[in-house]
């Protein structure tokens, strides 16, 4: 098996048992309708809410738009609120079916969602003024390819939006100063596996996750063809602390003397983080956020070599 599809079998393993906002759901919320905008409220506060300014930026009124990667269809609706003709695919069978309900339950019912892979969209030539693509394509193995498809998929002078994890990000920083800790330097996982546990599920997937910084994106973008806008940083919340999320605790590998007093520690730490306003967060997003946001250009006319 070739390690791009070992990969999609684990992105489809672990975003069809744990989707996209898994953490922001709750029991209380027993219907469809009432659960899907209660995640999004949420979502949005928290960490997307950035998201809609910058896509309300984009004109998508009756605009051809492609989502790749639908999740449960939260983009898709700000998406089709903005007035987009909107067409979505996505690799896990489970996400079709969430986002298809979650879309209707709110009284959505023109829009086209279907399965399909990044590495090759089932679509023809320059078919679509706009293609977004929120926190996917990182987890594809043959990154560079996927590029390429929306590049091919863009009509001339179409535009593209796309966010991926930011190697200069708070949250990476100290995530893997924390899992290094317990897992790498005891030799129990390499760095590729520490990153995979981002991706919680309940399953064991352990899905590709790759990290980015702007330069490195930037060209990766414009060997591609791309017209690339300055690239920004945006996301960061109270969870992106490692003291303030238990499951990156490392309890266990402190000095036992040091345990009890350690730990009270943190519990003030973590008290203290989630007290902070989001707005405060927000602002560090700006400059050390966890996703760059790479907004680019299909020039109206190729290069040659571009051809």
């Amino acid at each position: 098996m070739s390690k791009q599809k070992e990969f999609e079998e684990q992105a489809v393993t672990t975003w069809g048992d744990s989707p996209t906002g898994t953490t922001f759901m709750s029991e209380l919320h027993a219907d469809t309708r009432s659960q899907f905008l209660s995640v999004i409220k949420k979502r949005n506060f928290y960490e997307m809410g950035w998201i809609r300014e910058m896509l309300a930026n984009e004109s998508l009124a009756n605009k051809k738009v492609l989502e790749i990667g639908t999740g449960p269809g939260y983009d898709a609706k700000t998406l089709i609120e903005l007035g987009a003709d909107y067409f979505g695919v996505d690799l896990t069978p489970q996400n079709i079916e969430r986002a298809t309900e979650n879309l209707q339950s709110i009284g959505f019912n023109n829009f086209n969602i279907q399965t399909g892979n990044a590495v090759d969209l089932p679509f023809s030539n320059d078919n679509f003024d706009f293609c977004f693509s929120n926190g996917v394509l990182h987890h594809v193995y043959e990154f560079d390819r996927t590029l390429r498809e929306v590049f091919r998929v863009l009509k001339p002078g179409g535009r593209a939006f796309i966010t991926l994890y930011n190697k200069d990000s708070i949250f990476y920083k100290l995530m893997i100063a924390s899992y290094s800790y317990k897992y790498r330097y005891k030799k129990e996982k390499t760095l590729d596996e520490i990153l995979s546990l981002i991706e919680y599920n309940g399953v064991g997937g352990m899905p590709l996750v790759r990290v980015f910084d702007a330069k490195e994106i930037s060209r990766a973008l414009e060997k591609v063809g791309f017209l690339v806008d300055p690239i920004v940083c945006r996301k960061a919340t109270a969870v992106d602390f490692p003291m303030s999320f238990p499951d990156y605790l490392i309890f266990d590998e402190r000095p036992r003397l040091l345990r009890s007093p350690l730990n009270l520690l943190d519990r003030i730490l973590e008290k203290s983080l989630l007290k902070l306003p989001q707005v405060f967060f927000n602002f560090l997003g700006r400059y050390w956020g966890w996703y760059l946001a790479c907004r680019v250009t299909k020039p109206l006319y190729l290069r040659d070599n571009d051809s």
